[in-house]
């Protein structure tokens, strides 16, 4: 027992010090961008505007509207847990603190990871998925771990999914209610983490139904003198796990399914129409192209964010016999090392097998329904491919590793008896096994921290040049309207992307009442959407050097980066409305 605790606690401070490695980068870009006055700009701006709304008597019922809409279909991702998670900061008056949230939510998430990676295999192990975290960290890219966007929002979840899954696989089936959690977040933040959320939510739930019912069978209290009390208690800690992930579950999907039951057609049923639309899809060659670049010998996790996305170009082109070679050449090792794991009963192994195994068939099933139309949807639909590489080889690696081992001899003997001390056959290989094995994790330590420490170091962040207007233009809007006042946005031409979204969070954040039209309500929510009443002013934001219509006042002008040097000068007008107007 005393030796026990005394590994325990060593291989605690392992993780703690591995984590530590890890937070440098993610923590890092977090401060990075609080200290450049990150501003909500774009999508990020409409998800605060969401996350405001989760303390009012119109809560976001559905997540962020998705572009798998774009046939005309207003869709939108699964839930609002996203917007669940920001809502007590954004209402807190913090909202330039939200990038550091987000890297302390992906810091601890990451951390999971390498505490799971140790107890499947060890503290080895446990260096390696640091190491392999580093590089994809660094091919997302820093500043990923610290977005609120929720494409990049899913991504750490995603992967900390996957350990987890492993782990009830492999019998710690008290992690599944935090399966249901942790699944529930990726597969309502975005609809591209779908067939890899849905596969690993089954697989998790169908190993613990199999886990009860097998100890179910087998019976408790079967000796000369059976506890009938005790079996009773022992039956119920066996599904206990099950039931408390169906409360999980019937909790962060209730108000998804509100939604679906009040409206009609429901967000569900339209997004289940949107996957059923006649459009081209990417079939094998896109399937092939993806999956094979994601896990190949240059697999996604190890390239830089740049690589990323000229895999996913080149994807689009069609696949390539190496493409195919490599994917079929992974799930060929994947197969392998799962039979040969069941026949060793290797529960650790098989288990990692079989989750990568999904994983690598959940991208092969995204890339091949995925509309061929959508490319730049893919720039970043396709980045969580890395994630699947990732454990791709991670289990690889594992299985070499275990192979190595057991071919490399110790001196020592497994059968010792506990508290018996044995001299070792081979003294002299032992301690230099151990010699080699320390100073081996010495430089592999420092290998890691100098990782750490290039990725931690400032970088270019850049939408940097937008928060400066941002906060000019919403410090404006809030100056120059009345609370409680009702006020249209949306008809701001070429700033619609980038700056509409800032005009709706700002004025719903002081106290006034935006209203708009058209694509925007599909992106700030119906509550928004203008009804004819009369507004108190209209805010258009336009080219400083345009016509200023009549009535209308300038707010601010300000200086927007912008490759056309027409658009680079902003007017943010304000066109009060007269008593019998119905502009809203």
């Amino acid at each position: 027992r005393t030796v026990g605790v005394g590994v325990f606690g060593r291989f605690n401070l392992a993780v703690v010090g591995l984590s530590l490695l890890i937070a440098g980068p993610v923590l890092g870009a977090g401060i990075r961008l609080v200290a450049s006055h990150w501003t909500p700009t774009a999508d990020d701006a409409f998800i605060v505007s969401r996350s405001y709304d989760v303390f009012s008597t119109h809560p976001p019922l559905t997540g962020a509207h998705s572009l798998a809409g774009a046939n005309g279909v207003s869709v939108h991702s699964p839930g609002p847990m996203l917007y669940l998670l920001l809502a007590i900061p954004v209402r807190a008056g913090a909202v330039w603190l939200l990038p550091l949230f987000m890297a302390m939510v992906n810091t601890l998430a990451l951390a999971w990871c390498v505490s799971l990676a140790r107890r499947r295999g060890g503290v080895a192990f446990a260096c390696v998925t640091t190491a392999a975290i580093l590089m994809l960290i660094r091919s997302l890219g820093p500043a990923s771990m610290a977005s609120i966007w929720n494409p990049t929002a899913g991504r750490m979840p995603l992967l900390l999914l996957a350990f987890l899954v492993w782990s009830v696989v492999d019998g710690e089936v008290r992690l599944l209610p935090a399966v249901v959690l942790v699944g529930s977040f990726t597969l309502q933040a975005h609809l591209s983490f779908g067939p890899p959320s849905v596969t690993l939510l089954a697989l998790a739930v169908a190993a613990c139904v199999l886990h009860a019912v097998r100890l179910t069978r087998q019976g408790i209290g079967s000796g000369p003198e059976p506890n009938g009390d005790l079996e009773a208690g022992e039956r119920e800690k066996r599904w206990r796990p099950l039931l408390l992930a169906v409360l999980v579950l019937i909790a962060l999907w209730a108000l998804p399914a509100y939604e679906q039951l009040t409206r009609s057609p429901g967000n569900m049923q339209l997004v289940a129409d949107s996957g059923r639309a006649d459009l081209a899809r990417g079939g094998a060659d896109l399937a092939l192209a993806a999956a094979g670049r994601a896990v190949g010998l240059s697999p996604g996790f190890s390239q830089s964010d740049d690589g990323l996305n000229a895999s996913t170009e080149v994807s689009f082109g069609g696949r390539t016999g190496w493409n195919t070679l490599a994917i079929a050449l992974a799930l060929g090792a994947l197969v392998a090392i799962l039979a040969a794991a069941g026949r060793r009963r290797d529960r650790h192994l098989w288990s990692g097998a079989l989750v990568a195994l999904v994983l690598a068939v959940s991208v092969i099933a995204t890339a091949w329904q995925f509309p061929q139309g959508d490319v730049l949807v893919a720039f970043y639909a396709f980045k969580w491919f890395a994630i699947a590489g990732l454990m791709v080889w991670l289990v690889i690696g594992l299985a070499a590793g275990k192979a190595l081992v057991a071919r490399w001899p110790t001196g020592r003997r497994a059968d010792r008896a506990p508290g018996v001390e044995q001299e070792s056959k081979h003294p002299a290989r032992a301690r230099s096994v151990t010699f080699v094995g320390a100073g081996g994790l010495v430089v592999f330590a420092a290998l890691l921290g100098g990782l750490a420490l290039a990725l931690a170091l400032p970088g270019k962040d850049g939408a940097a040049s937008l928060y400066g207007p941002a906060r000019q233009v919403g410090n404006a809007v809030v100056e120059g309207t009345e609370p409680g006042g009702r006020y249209l946005i949306g008809r701001s031409g070429p700033y619609d992307i980038g700056f509409t979204s800032v005009l709706g969070f700002r004025l719903r954040s002081a106290g006034r009442n935006p209203v708009t039209f058209g694509a925007v309500v599909n992106a700030l929510g119906e509550p928004y959407r203008r009804s004819g009443r009369r507004c108190d002013g209209i805010i258009v934001l336009q080219p400083s050097d345009a016509r200023i219509g009549r009535n209308a006042e300038i707010l601010t002008v300000a200086e927007v980066p912008n490759a056309d040097p027409d658009l680079a000068g902003m007017s943010v007008l304000l066109v009060r409305q007269g008593k019998n107007s119905r502009s809203c």
